[in-house]
């Protein structure tokens, strides 16, 4: 009896069972040939719809959410991009926060409390750009991480 490959399920000779004397073009080998051929073609056509969703897309003024004054940073814990003019109102903060910046929010578990938020922006004592962060884990009790200072630089470019 023929056997077939594993994963494609590509025609075999069995050469006990087909013997040497039988050979069949189309079983042996264009049904192979459309199997591979028809893989390929849905591996292509997977990779390019991941292409398409990892492209670099361009933010404009209404993707951000305009954080308003008195605010508590720990609420703002649904994904997104926040942005603000004046951050000297603000409730938890890092000390070191920009007075004007963007802060984008994301889900570190989809479906889950845990969340990270990350702060690019001016930070007018140091006169540089600055990168910040913290995590939160869950709702269960878990605080939220110290803030960190992961870069501060005098230019930062597009980081969302």
């Amino acid at each position: 009896m023929s056997i077939f490959s594993n994963f494609l399920k590509l025609f075999k000779y069995d050469s006990i069972a087909d013997s040497s004397k039988t050979f069949n073009i189309e079983t042996a080998l264009n049904n192979n040939w459309d199997k591979v051929d028809n893989f390929a073609k849905d591996v292509s056509q997977e990779m390019e719809q991941k292409a398409d969703k990892s492209k670099t897309e361009s933010l404009d003024e209404n993707d951000f959410i305009a954080v308003a004054n008195n605010t508590d940073f720990n609420t703002l814990t649904t994904p997104g991009v926040y942005t603000w003019l004046n951050a000297s109102t603000f409730v938890n903060v890092p000390t070191n926060i920009p007075i004007f910046g963007k802060m984008k929010v994301s889900d570190v578990i989809k479906n889950n409390t845990s969340c990270l938020q990350e702060i690019i922006g001016y930070d007018s004592s140091t006169k540089k750009n600055v990168k910040i962060s913290r995590a939160k884990m869950n709702d269960s009790g878990y605080s939220w991480g110290e803030w960190v200072t992961e870069a501060t630089i005098d230019k930062i470019d597009n980081l969302f």
